[in-house]
């Protein structure tokens, strides 16, 4: 039945995160040997790469630059022996980024410790190992006056990829989003640069496959028509796969594998933008059964759901705006499923989660005794019971059960009211 269908989902879910997870530690452990530093080792040259290490997006260099430093988050995915930068007192090192996201590396330091001390090999080997140096690019470079020349030189060049969608505005910044197949030179290398980017945001980050016509990516970009200016600040990666269900009408599936918004334009709705015209682009290409994501975050876990919340109620996919249509056991039926999915390209998991948030959002959840909150609470433990079953069944007695499913829908109501809290704020500002 449908409860085996979803409890068979989940655990392959949780296999594939688990198999994901040792893969990652697995990832580290190579990546980040152990040293033995000596305790006398002076601490004015022992510096923390998350204090050493600025990125900088605003194309200026300069004093005038400072304004827009911003910290990376994984920073030993380039200075990989540990989180200290060794040998050199005050160090400093700057990336510096043009609109489309070539680099400059600058390096300043007051000082090398003596000779025979321990001490990191030139930083900028370090830098020309890692991925920051993209795989199909020129190297980045160190000089100012080759930065200031690909600056002018982009500033004269179109922007990549064919629009998709409506541009937008964000307090009164423009912004469009943009649309790419990887099959020139140029626009290989521009795809090198954005997934090089990743190193500093997203763990274990690997390459694309150019030769693989399955991938597409969308971009988005901060406009400014008057100074004939423009910015990358984020990217989608999208990778089309064979529908394994062998859907005629659909045969393809759009899985996103990488998705970044540069520190400086986060919180502003970007990565909203850019999944919601990942679904209008499946669904203009008429033959993709559904969108999904690879082992996402749980920001992004968020972001997909109020997106997905918000879509459905705009379509009025479970019913009207006041009420919504129950189903037996709380449990959306197959043949809705299968019609939901045709309309929305949402994954038939997603829409029994999305189905059960919209149900706390038209519930009173601040009254625990509503006759429609402990309906839905009975129902979700009810799914929570047949999706744990095997590791519930482990439990020694009843009360043990009864006290884990409680934990277990706790955290997804949790959940559930952080999603429609932000729902509702998009929801106004529509």
């Amino acid at each position: 039945g449908l409860g085996e269908l979803l409890r068979q989902a989940m655990q392959s879910v949780a296999a594939e995160k688990q198999q994901q997870e040792q893969q990652n530690e697995e990832a580290e452990d190579n990546i980040r040997p152990n040293r033995e530093v000596p305790e006398d080792y002076p601490p004015e040259y022992r510096i923390q790469t998350v204090e050493a290490v600025k990125l900088n997006y605003s194309g200026l260099v300069g004093s005038e630059s400072k304004f827009a430093e911003c910290e990376s988050e994984f920073q030993h995915q380039v200075f990989p022996a540990d989180d200290y930068i060794l040998g050199y007192r005050n160090i400093q090192v700057n990336f510096f980024y043009t609109p489309m996201w070539r680099v400059m590396v600058n390096i300043q330091h007051s000082g090398e410790i003596e000779a025979g001390k321990l001490k990191d090999v030139d930083a900028l080997s370090q830098i020309r190992k890692s991925q920051v140096k993209p795989l199909k690019e020129e190297d980045f470079t160190t000089n100012e006056a080759t930065f200031r020349k690909w600056l002018a030189e982009e500033r004269q060049e179109p922007l990549p990829g064919e629009i998709l969608g409506e541009p937008y505005n964000v307090n009164g910044r423009n912004f469009e989003i943009r649309k790419h197949k990887p099959k020139t030179e140029k626009d290989q290398m521009y795809l090198c640069r954005l997934e090089s980017m990743s190193l500093w945001f997203i763990e274990a980050s690997s390459w694309t496959s150019f030769e693989d016509d399955n991938f597409h990516f969308i971009t988005v970009h901060e406009v400014d028509t008057k100074q004939n200016t423009h910015i990358t600040i984020g990217y989608l990666l999208v990778y089309r796969f064979t529908n394994p269900f062998k859907n005629k009408e659909k045969p393809y599936i759009y899985r996103v594998c990488q998705t970044i918004v540069i520190p400086p334009y986060r919180k502003q709705g970007h990565g909203y933008r850019m999944l919601e015209a990942t679904y209008k682009d499946a669904m203009d290409a008429g033959n993709v059964l559904e969108v999904n994501s690879e082992d996402p975050c749980l920001g992004f876990i968020i972001l997909r759901d109020v997106l997905d919340v918000v879509r459905c109620l705009v379509l009025n996919v479970f019913g009207g705006k006041e009420e919504i249509k129950y189903y037996e056991n709380g449990i959306v039926p197959y043949d809705k499923l299968v019609e939901i999915q045709n309309n929305t390209e949402m994954t038939v998991k997603q829409i029994q989660k999305v189905y059960e948030i919209i149900r706390l959002l038209k519930c009173n959840s601040e009254k625990p005794e509503d006759e429609n909150v402990k309906k839905l609470r009975l129902d979700m433990k009810r799914r929570l019971r047949v999706e744990h079953g095997e590791d519930l069944d482990a439990l020694a007695d009843a009360s043990q059960i009864k006290e884990q499913l409680q934990l277990l829908y706790g955290d997804i109501e949790e959940h559930y009211k952080v999603v429609i809290e932000k729902a509702n704020t998009v929801i106004a500002k529509q």
